[in-house]
């Protein structure tokens, strides 16, 4: 982890699945502490630190992407940053979900222009200081549309970084179901910017 690790902390919502939820290692050294009636929006505003990464509790994502996935931030070249799955060595999606993420995502791209890979994704890293413009509203799935359509109206860089992906299946306690996707197809419809007012900037890796 970076040098200054200690700057670093972690909000860790209730309702985690109870095998990740009561972990006593910690997958990295940051400080962690419990809000156990926060919402996800309150965790972001509850948060201090300059830079917000999104981890979901079940490790389908490896905090060992964090590095990579600050990096572009830190470096200044980017202000938003998407973990794009489906790379490899991720284990092969379903093709179903597969063909609902990408579907979801392609739509997204018409109404935001961002033309990003994986909308879907947990791991989104954002600077704290565009939680204020954004306004964000939803707390479930709803949040990947929300935050893409809203972003691709601020003045803001984004890129892509891939990372690993070990997905669960519904019997492991995967959640995510019909209604989650018709509710993101509602919010790509609800929330994007008009196209006069896109403002984000797609930026390519180096």
């Amino acid at each position: 982890m970076p040098a200054d690790q200690k700057a670093y902390e972690s909000l860790l919502l209730s309702g985690a699945p109870p095998e990740t939820k009561n972990r006593s290692d910690p997958p990295t050294p940051f400080l962690h502490f419990e809000n156990t009636n926060l919402s996800a929006i309150a965790c972001f505003a509850a948060s201090t630190g300059e830079i917000i990464i999104v981890q979901d509790a079940d490790l389908e994502y490896d905090p060992q992407d964090y590095l990579k996935l600050l990096q572009p931030i830190r470096d200044d070249k980017a202000d938003v940053v998407f973990g794009v799955r489906f790379t490899p060595p991720s284990r092969a999606p379903y093709p179903v979900s597969y063909f609902i993420n990408s579907t979801i995502t392609q739509l997204s791209n018409l109404f935001t222009g961002l033309g990003l890979s994986d909308i879907e994704t947990c791991y989104k890293v954002f600077r704290r200081e565009l939680l204020l413009p954004l306004q964000l509203q939803e707390n479930r799935f709803g949040f990947d549309p929300e935050f893409t359509s809203k972003i691709a109206g601020l003045p803001c860089r984004v890129q892509e970084v891939s990372v690993s992906y070990a997905r669960r299946s519904y019997k492991e306690g995967k959640k995510i179901g019909f209604r989650d996707g018709v509710r993101a197809l509602w919010c790509i419809l609800t929330y994007p910017p008009r196209p006069q007012d896109r403002r984000a900037t797609r930026v390519r890796g180096t």
